[in-house]
């Protein structure tokens, strides 16, 4: 781990000398600004006021995301952005929660009953095997598991683009 930490120190001092030079800002910028950041987002840590449990924290959280977003340039489609060559199962996970929380799962298509019927059952085993065979049985068919978990993902997502939810749910 201190190897790979290290490669990205090199990655953080490398990209700030360069927007040095640039002229755009430098390595002490970015130093305030996520020391700026880590104590606007933990203020039950860094503040007077103390949070009981782990719930109170997730809740100040989404409220604290909730202002900067609105204190931001405003969005531009449904679903926020995503890291481009995020792998498709995670993509396809952080989309699933972003449908949940604007309530797009019905327009996009997506069945939620059998959904919550096989998670009911569902394992840590039980889900390595499955993806593992669905894996195998992609390679035996020459199928590319990735390409179409994301091609489906994105399709969803252009289905409930196209039918937002009358009313989005509360946040």
């Amino acid at each position: 781990m201190r190897e790979e930490l290290g490669d990205v120190l090199i990655q953080v001092i490398f990209h700030a000398q360069l927007a040095e030079e640039a002229g755009h800002f430098d390595l002490e910028d970015v130093a305030r600004e996520v020391n700026e950041k880590l104590v606007r987002r933990h203020p039950h840590v860094f503040g007077p006021g103390r949070l009981e449990t782990s719930d109170q924290v997730l809740v100040q959280w989404e409220q604290i995301k909730a202002t900067e977003k609105k204190a931001g340039p405003p969005a531009s489609a449904l679903f926020k952005d995503l890291p481009p060559r995020l792998p498709a199962l995670m993509y396809a996970e952080a989309v699933w929660k972003q449908m949940g929380k604007k309530g797009l799962r019905a327009a996009a298509g997506v069945p939620e009953a059998p959904i919550a019927a096989l998670a009911a059952g569902l394992t840590p085993e039980d889900l390595g095997r499955r993806l593992f065979e669905l894996a195998a049985a992609a390679q035996a068919r020459g199928l590319d598991p990735e390409g179409a978990l994301r091609q489906h993902t994105d399709l969803l997502k252009r289905h409930a683009e196209a039918r937002p939810p009358a009313a989005a749910p509360a946040p």
